[in-house]
């Protein structure tokens, strides 16, 4: 994630500091905009992420089960 931070500010700073061609800005817009939002989405999937449920003892007895 933080190489997808670093990477959007430098496709930003290409498109507005060196003469492109209309299709070369529009490319490195594009890469700029979807890097962004990956990087938004890994974000809030990372914040979101729930902890893992409690292992099941795998030696317990299942009672249920046993007759």
């Amino acid at each position: 994630m933080l190489t997808l931070n670093g990477l959007s500010p430098l496709l930003a700073w290409i498109v507005h500091n060196h003469p492109l061609t209309a299709w070369a800005t529009v490319l490195f817009t594009g890469f700029a905009l979807g890097n962004a939002i990956l990087g938004t989405f890994l974000l809030w999937r990372l914040l979101r992420d729930e902890p893992p449920a409690p292992a099941r003892d795998s030696g317990a007895r299942d009672d249920t089960l046993a007759s």
